[in-house]
């Protein structure tokens, strides 16, 4: 950031000008005619931006244009200046003296704005024009700055009608109106936008900010309640009862019209629209940069636009289409910040109006129904502190007492599956030879040794605890809660540290040597039939001499699933997924799916060999296959393809495909398929349920998890 001079200048916007000159000599000035003044830059809706209002020669004609005009005005006024006067008149309104605020001194660094400058900010802030008498009078007195003072002359202010410039200017500029009717909506889709309609959208926000501003409503009822100010046309494009007056009124919202507070009024809408359909991501990005205050990066460049949706392919909403995309490693981090806020509004099309369905005039099949459902980014979900944590660490907490290790986090390509309470991910590990180690080698040094680096540890974690609560006391609460995570953290390190010591005089179990020789080894993925079986047998292992209970393993990110070169696929797995209906990818997609089923069938059969006291281990153990997406060509992740194996001593029953949606009537797969792996038919259809019934069986006392409405009662015995 470039330093600042001693004396720094303020080009008044055109409106502040036009405002200026009409209460210093009451004369009507459009700065917005043709000819007048410039228009002045904006930067995300606002037009007062210091650094951004330069001042060209442009800018100096236009001055002395409209000083001239606002002469005649005097003059038309019935006023009889003298030419020596008009021209003087003219000299001070195209003087920088008159369009430039001016703030600090050459003589004297300073920090703070004299009494002078505080009445001009106010002024300029509030009325978007000069002070009057009684400000200018505080000013003289040098007591304007104090605070009494300065509440008395605010609270004189807003009482003053021109606080009727600041609730026009202001949400016109911060929710950046201008952008309405930008993109003039198809005729052909939306017959019945008019010009009454768009400049009644307009002026909907503008009522609504002063109404919630005159009455000093909280800020929560402007962005999201139940009301709004609308007129006749507005209630007739919403589908309200008819007005009993065409002006505009206060209008209370029942439920079922779906309207309320700024974030769901027609104009919002359609700024971010483009004429023919709505744009989730740029209503994304408007209520990240309007509401939250953060502008998300631009886009990388050469970004390919969405084409229009061909005739002969099925229909597919805006959001499945824009899921290819927003998936690419250069977007998605982004992306998971922006399209939940705009998919939140995907119920409202391009001009505003509620939806069930996205009519879309082009494509296969029945419009698809709107999902508008979504996770913010880092956001919780459910009811519960404890719903960042994944459902396997609920189980661990459960089992962890009775095991070495409380669990076991596996991935072929680093990223675990296991969160903690804190929302933290736990580290993976993709080697089969450090899994085998940390498993059933002893460390060096002996028990001794190891003894004495845990009570160090343990020692080390004693003292950061005490003098990160020595610092907690002087810490502001937002601070206090990033300190409570660490000191979380910090614990779990520590209880994981006391339980080793507990084990330390419990020898491992020790593997026959040809075990050994067979399983600790590394193994690339060049060779992912062994490595998976590998990994399998680790997992076995581990269950079968009870060093845990619990374990994730990771198969294959979505985005960068392993190729399978053993049986001549050499595309990667999300690849695979973008076929395009191509009949050789097709091909190479099944060989994929049942070269993976084929080494899940190898794991439990080694799960149904391998026995403990009270039989064959697969019994006494539940496995959850399956993968996040249940179509990846439009990175649907409804109506999931699930395999739940194992647990019969645990209560579950088998033998069945559970079919949630042909238990709704529903049979129409070839017609329907992508629309049911976006929306389930039946809403019971969450994977959620599932855990939670899995949790259960393992002794988790638990009724929820995530968006769970239930248990999965048709696998329970």
């Amino acid at each position: 950031m470039a330093a600042r001079g001693p004396i720094a200048h303020y080009r008044l916007s055109r409106e502040e000008y036009a405002n200026t000159v009409y209460d210093l000599l009451g004369v009507h000035y459009d700065a917005d005619q043709p000819g007048g003044l410039l228009e002045d830059p904006r930067w995300h809706g606002f037009e007062r931006i210091g650094a951004l209002l330069s001042l060209a020669p442009s800018h100096v004609d236009r001055y002395l244009k409209a000083a001239e005009t606002v002469v005649r005005g005097v003059r038309e006024a019935g006023e009889s200046p003298r030419s020596a006067y008009q021209a003087a008149l003219v000299g001070i309104l195209a003087s920088k003296n008159f369009f430039y605020l001016e703030q600090g001194s050459a003589d004297e660094p300073r920090a703070k704005l004299t009494d002078w400058e505080l009445a001009s900010r106010l002024s300029y802030f509030l009325w978007g024009s000069l002070p009057d008498e009684p400000l200018l009078a505080a000013a003289r007195s040098g007591t304007l700055h104090q605070p009494e003072v300065l509440r008395s002359q605010v609270t004189r202010m807003i009482a003053d009608p021109k606080i009727a410039r600041f609730t026009d200017a202001f949400p016109r500029q911060w929710l950046q109106l201008h952008r309405v009717g930008m993109f003039p909506p198809d005729r052909k889709l939306y017959p019945d936008y008019d010009l009454w309609l768009e400049a009644s959208m307009i002026e909907e926000p503008l009522r609504t900010f002063a109404t919630a501003f005159q009455d000093n409503l909280p800020i929560g009822d402007l962005v999201a309640g139940d009301w709004s100010v609308v007129n006749a046309r507005l209630a007739e494009h919403y589908q309200l009862p008819p007005l009993p007056q065409a002006d505009f009124t206060r209008v209370t919202f029942a439920p079922e019209y779906h309207r309320g507070g700024l974030l769901t009024q027609a104009a919002i809408l359609s700024l971010s629209s483009d004429g023919t359909r709505h744009r989730p991501v740029h209503r994304g990005v408007w209520v990240s940069e309007a509401i939250f205050g953060v502008t998300p990066p631009p886009p990388p460049p050469n970004v390919d636009a969405l084409e229009p949706q061909p005739a002969d392919v099925e229909k597919l909403t805006v959001r499945m289409q824009l899921a290819a995309h927003s998936n690419t490693a250069a977007c998605a981090a982004c992306h998971r910040k922006i399209d939940p806020l705009g998919f939140a509004f995907d119920n409202y099309d391009a001009i505003g109006r509620w939806r069930t369905h996205e009519q879309l005039p082009t494509g296969k099949g029945e419009d698809p129904p709107v999902d508008a459902s979504g996770t913010l980014a880092g956001g919780k979900v459910g009811d519960t502190e404890k719903n960042t944590i994944s459902v396997d660490q609920r189980m661990a907490e459960v089992t962890a007492p009775h095991t070495r290790f409380a669990s076991l986090e596996l991935s072929n390509q680093g990223r675990s599956l296991a969160w903690t309470a804190d929302g933290i991910l736990l580290p993976a590990e993709s080697n089969p030879a450090v899994v085998f180690s940390s498993l059933f080698v002893e460390p060096a040094g002996g028990i001794d040794a190891q003894r004495r680096r845990l009570l160090k540890k343990e020692s080390i974690l004693d003292a950061v605890l005490d003098e990160a609560r020595g610092l907690e006391r002087r810490l502001g609460s937002a601070d206090r809660g990033r300190l409570e995570q660490y000191l979380t953290s910090v614990r779990e390190v520590e209880v994981r540290a006391r339980r080793a010591e507990a084990w330390l005089d419990t020898p491992r179990p020790a593997i026959p040597a040809d075990a050994a020789a067979r399983l600790n080894r590394s193994i690339g993925l060049d060779k992912l039939g062994e490595y998976l079986r590998t990994m399998y047998d680790l997992i076995v292992l581990a269950f079968q001499t009870d060093m845990t209970r619990v374990v994730t393993f990771s198969t294959g990110e979505e985005g960068k699933g392993p190729s399978v070169p053993e049986i001549g696929i050499t595309q990667d797995r999300h690849a695979l997924s973008h076929h395009g209906g191509v009949a050789s990818r097709l091909a190479d997609l099944a060989a994929s799916d049942r070269f993976n089923l084929e080494q899940l069938s190898y794991f439990l059969t080694r799960l149904g060999e391998a026995r403990d006291a009270e039989g064959p281990l697969l019994d006494s153990t539940m496995v959850l296959f399956g993968s996040g997406m249940a179509y990846g060509h439009s990175h649907g992740n409804a109506n999931l393809p699930l395999v739940l194996a194992g647990g019969s001593a645990l209560g579950l029953k088998h033998g069945s495909h559970l079919d949630y949606n042909a238990a709704a009537g529903f049979t129409d797969y070839d017609a329907k398929l992508i629309e049911i792996c976006h929306r389930p038919v039946d809403g019971r259809a969450r994977m959620s349920n599932l855990l939670v019934t899995m949790a259960q069986r393992m002794g988790v006392e638990i009724e929820s998890f995530g968006d769970a409405t239930g248990v999965v009662s048709e696998v329970v015995a």
